[in-house]
């Protein structure tokens, strides 16, 4: 075929050329970029290869920069909680009965110290990464916890710690500074009664004695009894019972209207009153079974104390729109009420119609039939406000004076009771401004800093004569805590780091532990011992004991603990390496695999395109000689 005078065919020659020249360009651009392709089209089958690989590898980008933030803030939680351990230890063996120090120096030092460290847990509890406060649960915008001025001072109208502690302790002491109790008697006889069902004061628990002649009882004529009525329950209103054993441990237990799906601590508010009333039953029923198994163990040490439903030798009733609670019986076994308060429109009132709980107070009685021996003695218990105990031994002597908690032998058994009377009035006194006053000190700590789910309680109405407490609102109280109130902290905070694993880093400084140190220092901050003030070294005895008992290490394995805490972000840390690990590991492998895909050997191209080169030579010199050839050239 002759082609443009040519019988060469020029197109299908220039065709040629052209492909391997672009071929060429494309070796040229591998052997430059390390790649193959320049664009998803020219993967061709490997596109989606690359692009899955590409998927996974993004997502390993994100979980890194979420492992590096959620690290940087374990690492500060960790230098938090680490100071606070040191705190603690500290705190723990400041404090020692009998050692006063040189010339009372520790008197003096004490509440100094235990004011500088409260301020700076104070400051740690609010711990921020770049404005992001980590002991708050998820409520990370703002601080936690008040300054320390604000905490024990109050602010713009609301009374602090030192208000709330000074309220208590004239409520604990009584108008009398008998810790409201009332001695009566008459002739041989000698009572020492609680002046009305509160939770002031002292609370009597045993008596006995070890003379012939004396003949002793604690008596308790009605169980008290709280009534909660609910026909104006409202979404948010809360009921608080505080309950306590025997032994003075308590609990308090608050529960929450809802008009949703209730949860932990809370019941729903029914069509009717008898409806809510009936939640409320079913909730609150609940909520004393756990207290039960919490107050009295479980397996209980004493069986008795469980009751046959459970709850603690309490009973549960309702009647329309309203709920009672009510010990089963006048005993020291089970759970007993201490106090009731309600928050919204709810109300709890006690089977006399005042405000709380109500019921016949605990009573001593003493009677002597005869004169005793120098030497016999009668021994009261009695429970503080902070669920401690103090025995009060009273023994006969003939001596005179007779000295501290002793009372004279009279001439006769009428006379006995009257020393009898007298003597127990000072040594109550006398108790009641030390070991008391420091309880009562420590009660108001634990109502005013408050744990999950219960509010902040105060006195109610004028302290001398108070029978209740009340809940301290945020218009008249600071509220110590004011972060997220979960009862599983640690999942207030998660984020996740892989496809299949999610690590929960939450903090809430209300946490069991961390509120005890917190209330610890508080009551250490305020109380000071005059050199002047004879009470001084009983007292900072009393407080050293029950801060060396707050403070032990007894406690490290208990939820919420400074230590557990510790260790649970200490787990996630762990976690968050090994996941950081294996990612870096498999990224390694999914980087190798995607070079496999889309990066070109250098050699092999190099290789390629010196043959494509050589061919296009090739082509080039036999293309020109051919294009010479033609009948006329040949027959020249």
């Amino acid at each position: 075929m002759i082609v443009n005078r040519s019988m060469y065919p020029i197109q299908a020659g220039f065709s040629a050329i052209t492909k391997m020249q672009d071929s060429i360009g494309k070796l040229q651009t591998q052997l430059g970029s390390g790649k193959q392709a320049t664009t998803l089209a020219e993967e061709g089958s490997n596109r989606h290869y690359s692009l899955s690989i590409r998927d996974q590898l993004n997502k390993f980008t994100g979980y890194s920069n979420t492992m590096d933030t959620v690290g940087l803030r374990l690492s500060m939680l960790d230098n938090t909680f680490s100071r606070l351990d040191e705190i603690e230890g500290d705190t723990r063996t400041s404090m020692t009965p009998n050692a006063y120090g040189d010339d009372g120096l520790n008197l003096v030092q004490i509440p100094k110290a235990a004011h500088a460290n409260l301020d700076e847990v104070l400051t740690l509890l609010n711990t921020n990464v770049n404005g992001r406060y980590l002991l708050g649960g998820n409520q990370t915008e703002k601080p936690p916890v008040p300054t320390i001025d604000e905490l024990l001072n109050g602010t713009n109208g609301q009374d602090g710690f030192n208000t709330i502690v000074n309220e208590r302790n004239a409520a604990d002491m009584g108008a009398d500074g008998m810790g409201r109790t009332v001695i009566g008697g008459a002739g041989p006889d000698a009572t020492l009664s609680e002046d009305g069902v509160q939770p002031f004061g002292f609370k009597m628990s045993t008596v006995s004695d070890t003379s012939d002649a004396i003949d002793t009882s604690v008596t308790t004529t009605q169980p008290p009894q709280t009534t909660i009525d609910l026909t104006s329950a409202a979404d948010g209103d809360t009921v608080s019972l505080t309950l306590k054993t025997r032994d003075g441990a308590s609990q308090v237990v608050t529960l929450k209207a809802v008009t949703g799906t209730p949860g932990a601590g809370e019941f729903q508010i029914g069509a009717t009153p008898a409806d809510t009333a009936a939640n409320f039953s079913a909730a609150l029923n609940g909520s004393v079974k756990g207290a039960t198994d919490s107050l009295v163990g479980n397996p209980a040490t004493y069986e008795s104390d469980v009751g046959s439903n459970g709850l603690g030798r309490l009973n549960i009733s309702s009647t329309g729109g309203t709920v009672t609670l009510a010990e089963d019986g006048v005993d020291a076994s089970g759970l007993s009420i201490a106090s009731a308060a309600t928050t919204g429109g709810l109300t709890a009132t006690g089977a006399d119609g005042t405000p709380g709980v109500s019921g016949k107070a605990g009573s001593v009685d003493v009677n002597f039939n005869d004169v005793p021996h120098a030497g016999e003695s009668i021994t009261i218990n009695l429970t503080l406000p902070d669920g401690t105990s103090k025995t009060l031994k009273m023994t006969a002597t003939n001596d005179d004076p007779t000295g501290p908690d002793a009372f004279k032998i009279g001439a006769d058994a009428d006379e006995t009771a009257a020393n009898f009377r007298a003597a127990l009035a000072t040594s109550l006194k006398t108790s009641a401004g030390t070991d008391m006053r420091t309880a009562s000190s420590f009660a108001a700590a634990d109502n005013f800093f408050n744990g999950h789910g219960q509010p902040v309680l105060r006195v109610s109405g004028n302290p001398a004569t108070a029978t209740g407490l009340e809940t301290g609102t945020a218009a008249t109280t600071v509220q110590w805590y004011t972060g997220q109130d979960s009862d599983t902290p640690r999942q207030t905070v998660t984020a996740q780091i892989d496809d299949g694993t999610r690590v929960a880093y939450g903090v809430q400084a209300n946490e069991a532990g961390l509120a005890l140190l917190v209330k610890t220092l508080a009551v250490a901050s305020v109380t000071t011992y005059p050199p002047d003030d004879d009470t001084s070294k009983a007292r900072y005895d009393a407080l050293a004991t029950r801060q060396m008992a707050n403070m032990s290490e007894s406690h490290n394995d208990e939820d919420g603990s400074i230590e557990i805490i510790a260790t649970e972000l200490g787990i996630t840390q762990n976690t968050i390496g090994k996941v950081a690990d294996r990612q870096t590991a498999y990224s390694g492998q999914l980087n190798n695999m995607l070079a496999d895909a889309e990066n070109v050997t250098t050699e092999d191209v190099a290789m390629q395109l010196l043959a494509v080169k050589t061919r296009l030579e090739a082509s080039y010199a036999a293309t020109a000689s051919i294009s010479q050839l033609s009948l006329a050239n040949y027959l020249k």
